[in-house]
Formats: structure tokens, sequence, C-alpha cells
């Protein structure tokens, strides 16, 4: 059984459209490396339902330059009733969204569990209040900062990564807490075609295997 990740976009084009613009990126990155199944979640800024109806996601991978399409059977467009069944919530919405739609995540799952909240937007103070709102709550939120912009192609309107070298994606150290609910997700966004960025707090174990990893290496470069 594939993993259920829940993607929640800005749906109005009211202020931007890069959020929606990212959501689409992240959907078909996500559908290329074939381990999870997508929902997106269209988030109105006046609090009304996104629309569900499905339309097609096109993206652009790096370093290509004709666009894909996300199969119908890898992604269903769905209300925010469909995030309880998720096993990971990205929060992609536009700044001007954040907290009504912590707010709306509230009042949709008041007993969220171990689902892990990352916040990939794009904007300083984003993630931040992510946390703030949602950490009281129940949730364990990942705070992330997105270095770079994706945006419509010229030619096709697919989504595509701003270009950098090597587009990628970083996380907050995460404490012992975060890394049980966590960690699993974060392998699995690894599987995406973008580097993702993200240390564990050490314990004895990893300090020991860290030592070990950075001696081996230190013995053969020396010869001892």
């Amino acid at each position: 059984v594939k993993p259920k990740v829940g993607i929640i976009f800005s749906q109005t084009d009211r202020f931007s459209g890069e959020s929606m613009n990212l959501a689409n990126y992240f959907c078909g990155l996500l559908s290329a490396s074939g381990y999870s199944e997508i929902f997106m979640i269209g988030y109105e800024s006046d609090g009304m339902p996104g629309e569900v109806y499905p339309r097609r996601v096109k993206y652009i991978t790096r370093g290509q330059t004709n666009p894909k399409e996300v199969p119908t059977a890898d992604v269903t467009f769905a209300h925010f009733h469909a995030l309880a069944d998720c096993h990971l919530i990205v929060v992609a919405v536009n700044s001007n969204d954040t907290k009504s739609c912590c707010a709306k995540l509230i009042e949709t799952m008041p007993n969220p569990k171990s689902v892990p909240v990352f916040s990939l937007q794009r904007g300083v103070r984003n993630s931040a209040t992510c946390k703030d709102e949602l950490e009281g709550k129940g949730f364990t939120v990942i705070e992330g900062v997105v270095g770079f912009a994706v945006l419509p192609d010229a030619k096709h309107g697919a989504a595509v990564g701003s270009e950098f070298t090597q587009p990628g994606i970083l996380f907050e150290r995460l404490t012992k807490e975060a890394v049980k609910v966590a960690d699993g997700p974060l392998r699995l966004l690894e599987r995406m075609d973008v580097n993702i960025s993200f240390r564990k707090t050490l314990t004895p174990q990893s300090w020991g295997v860290l030592m070990f990893e950075n001696l081996y290496a230190l013995n053969i470069l020396t010869k001892g």
C-alpha cells in the first residue's frame, strides 16, 4: 500500500499563483518517484471549499525541456476531509493563507495523532507561523525552506523549477520526538528529483556511527 500524501495549496489566484505552481511541481515529482498516492487539496482564502474537479498536472523535471503529465490514477483532487487518511501533509499555501489554513487543519483534524505536517512554502516566516499555530494542537510540524522558485513554462504551461544547478529543500534539525513521526515521510520525499537536506538530533548510537564512518575514511586517506 502506497503512503498517502496530502498537498494543500492556495487555489485562488487573487494574490499569487506561486502556491499552485509549487504544489503541481511537488505532485509531479512525487508521482514520478512512484512511491505515493497523492491528494491535492485546494484552499480558498475566503474559507469556502476549493474545487475538486480533476485537472491536468504538468511538470518539467530538472535538466529536461519536455513536460510530463501526472497520470490521473496517481492524484485525487479532494476536500480537506481527505487529509484524515493521509500519512503526510504538505502545506504549500501562499503566505497570506497560512494562518487561516492552519485553523482549517485544526478544525478538520481535532486528533491529528502522528501525522507530520511539512511546511514547504516560499517566504521567511511561513514555517514558523505553521509551527506556532499547529504544534499546540497535537500536530508535529517540520519547518522547511524551499530553495527555488516554481514557474509555469512559457511554452507548455507546465510547472518548472527555477534554473539552479542543484535545487533543494532544507529542513530543520529534527528532535528525537520529531524523528519518530517524520523520519519515514522525509525518506519518502528523498525519492523526489530534488535535493532534500535534513539532520537528526545526535544520539549516542548515531554519534558512534558518525565517528566510525569518519575514522574509517581517515584511515583510508592516511593509509593508517
